[in-house]
């Protein structure tokens, strides 16, 4: 075997060790995200349950809930849940979901909040 088939061999072989998408046309789509039970502006007690949908063709590898921007939860098994402590003020969170194509879909930023104690009051009643 002359040197110029192993380069071709050797070319071939590096040509063909990617990822190649499904027969037909790849998936191209970033995944969607839906909030469950989960609205703009809403106001947090406790800690929360929060429950998404994620829809895509391909296979879901994770999902993120970030929180001010960080990343606070990943969850890999659908249903996709995460549990929120109450917040102290205003909390901007925002979900991330990609797919197996690498696909990066994410949902509109959330405002929450927490319970605003008015610390005023609180001392006006104890000492009465």
């Amino acid at each position: 075997m002359n040197f110029s088939k192993i380069k071709l061999l050797a070319l071939v072989l590096f040509c063909c060790g990617y990822k190649a998408p499904p027969p037909g046309k790849p998936d191209i789509e970033a995944p969607s995200i839906t909030i469950l039970n989960l609205k703009e502006k809403d106001t947090i007690r406790d800690t929360f349950k929060i429950i998404l949908s994620v829809e895509d063709k391909s296979k879901i590898v994770w999902v993120k809930l970030l929180l001010n921007g960080k990343e606070f939860q990943i969850d890999t098994i659908p249903p996709y849940e995460f549990l929120l402590p109450p917040p102290h003020n205003k909390w901007e969170i925002t979900f991330q979901a990609l797919d197996r194509w690498e696909n990066l879909g994410n949902s509109k930023v959330f405002e929450i909040f927490g319970i605003i104690k008015d610390t005023q009051t609180i001392d006006t009643i104890q000492k009465k």
